[in-house]
């Protein structure tokens, strides 16, 4: 099913016939460049959920990352975290995914990155989870890894506090050289790397989630994707407006206002 060029609201069945599985990226979704209000998508939310709507995030950042967010938006619905590395059914009931990493990945990433800035002046290499050191201007080269990961790894690239876009793509080469054994992943929209396991991306787990516990709810991943491939019929992708083209590329449905009004407009599509 493709609804992306006719411009028309599809049809669909009955609200009580038919129950519904809404998954959110994070990043270039509900947090972008052009921040969504998040007050008013609440409220929206708490509408939704009244016609039996279950809603649920899908990203890259660990769970640590997210709580708050899902608070935020007051979901009630599984968390999908660190590329499909693991996830919760709900806030409460954690559901770990068998990833087959070793939770030393991030300590090994941090070691080939040490024998990176040794050739290196001026660099630094910080582990933390506050990032607003990202925007530091004095820092010449950092090199920033998430603390709060436990089943992958996330390196940003940054010098004088901007997206170095050379330094991370030579980085991401020399780690998917040294790492070959594992996904490494490089996203230069926000300049940034992620080092995961081969078998599992956010896709296949929200697949076998929604197999195993949410077999009869219509599943609806919305995101932007740039890595995204259309691999799984039963999960229909759908597009924001700011969505890569390649996620776009491959969507069910492309939103066509921004924002919140965005977001009512795939909601209220299927509905």
């Amino acid at each position: 099913m493709n609804r992306r060029n006719n411009g028309k609201r599809p049809s669909a069945p009955k609200k009580d016939s038919i129950k519904f599985l809404v998954f959110f990226d994070i990043d270039g979704t509900l947090l972008d460049d052009d921040q969504l209000d998040l007050v008013k998508l609440r409220k929206s939310i708490s509408v939704w959920k009244k016609f039996g709507l279950v809603f649920g995030l899908n990203t890259n950042r660990p769970w640590s990352e997210s709580a708050k967010l899902y608070e935020q938006l007051s979901f009630n619905g599984p968390i999908i975290a660190e590329n499909g590395s693991y996830y919760k059914l709900n806030k409460t009931q954690p559901q770990i995914v068998s990833t087959g990493i070793d939770h030393k990945l991030p300590q090994e990433v941090l070691k080939r990155l040490g024998e990176f800035s040794d050739r290196k002046k001026n660099s630094q290499i910080i582990v933390s989870d506050d990032k607003r050191i990202l925007l530091d201007k004095k820092i010449v080269d950092l090199l920033f890894i998430t603390a709060s990961r436990q089943y992958s790894s996330s390196v940003y690239v940054r010098r004088y506090g901007n997206i170095n876009r050379r330094q991370t793509r030579i980085i991401f080469e020399m780690l998917r050289k040294k790492l070959s054994t594992y996904k490494v992943e490089l996203l230069p929209r926000f300049g940034k790397i992620i080092i995961g396991n081969k078998k599992v991306n956010k896709f296949s787990t929200l697949d076998r989630l929604r197999k195993k516990f949410f077999n009869k709810y219509k599943v609806l991943m919305i995101g932007d994707d740039e890595t995204a491939i259309r691999r799984y019929p039963a999960i229909e992708m759908i597009a924001v407006k700011q969505a890569s083209s390649q996620y776009k590329k491959n969507s069910d449905y492309v939103a066509k206002r921004g924002g919140v009004e965005g977001i009512k407009e795939i909601i209220n599509n299927y509905l």
